[in-house]
């Protein structure tokens, strides 16, 4: 009796000893995938203004911080936000852009943008409106 509760113990203690957790995945940083400018016509200009700045982020973890999001736009600083979930991180011109941003040539956006778990993406992409 006492060998047969000795082999039942052995046994469970084995069993646990098996089924070690594993160690959760690395977390994944947070991917700038592509921006694009759309422009759009004014009545009080000859060329077409910049109208949205948008910005793809993948972060398979949904763990980016908002506040750790950076963006500049040929060097003026921009606040990107996606208010509806989708990945797509916008900034809307508004009236403190005087004068406003012809739409026409070269745009280097420059974005940063940090996870909860610390992990960085840097990137800097160039947009060329006709």
């Amino acid at each position: 009796m006492l060998v047969r509760h000795m082999l039942v113990v052995a046994m469970i203690s084995s069993v646990f000893l098996a089924c070690e957790d594993e160690p959760p995945p690395p977390p994944k940083p947070p991917q700038i995938l592509s921006a694009e400018i759309a422009c759009e016509e004014d009545s009080g200009s000859d060329y077409p203004l910049v109208g949205e700045v948008s910005v793809r982020i993948s972060d398979e973890d949904r763990d980016l911080l908002q506040s750790s999001l950076r963006a500049t736009l040929n060097g003026l600083l921009i606040g990107l936000r996606d208010d509806d979930g989708d990945e797509v991180y916008t900034f809307t011109p508004g009236s403190e852009w005087n004068p406003p941003m012809i739409c026409k040539g070269e745009f280097t956006l420059l974005v940063w943008a940090t996870d909860l778990a610390g992990n960085q993406a840097k990137e800097t992409l160039v947009v060329a409106k006709p």
